[in-house]
């Protein structure tokens, strides 16, 4: 084999291995990571999510250690959603929570630790109440 075939060789098999390694990097993610630093950041998400919002309340909250049966449920809603709130079992974090306008009785939830989103969704008030994912 000439020095140029074989040098074609191995740089298509370099360009394959590296494109195979991103390849399975992307498709692997276990979460997204979403900054949201300020109240205009958050704002804008939900916007971008396609809901215009009012009025906020802020808490702040622990999530728990271990979950319960209906918190493993919520969770679950989240990591389909690509958010980690299993990762952050016993942790403190903050609970925003947006009326969305013209929507009575809907709010949207964003729970995040240290500017981090691990959590949204959008809750229902009534009866019965119901959670969605945002």
């Amino acid at each position: 084999m000439s020095k140029k075939a074989a040098a074609a060789l191995v740089t298509v098999l370099v360009c394959a291995a590296a494109f195979l390694i991103c390849r399975y990097k992307t498709s692997h993610r276990s979460f997204n990571e979403t900054i949201l630093k300020d109240g205009y950041a958050r704002e804008s998400f939900l916007n971008i999510n396609g809901y215009d919002v009012g009025s906020q309340s802020c808490e702040d909250i622990m999530i728990p250690e271990s979950f319960d049966k209906a918190y493993e449920g919520y969770a679950e809603l989240q990591k389909s959603r690509m958010l980690p709130l299993s990762e952050y079992k016993g942790k403190n974090a903050k609970r925003y929570l947006y009326e969305i306008k013209g929507e009575n009785g809907k709010y949207a939830e964003l729970i995040l630790c240290d500017d981090v989103l691990i959590a949204a969704s959008i809750l229902e008030y009534g009866s019965p109440g119901k959670c969605y994912p945002l």
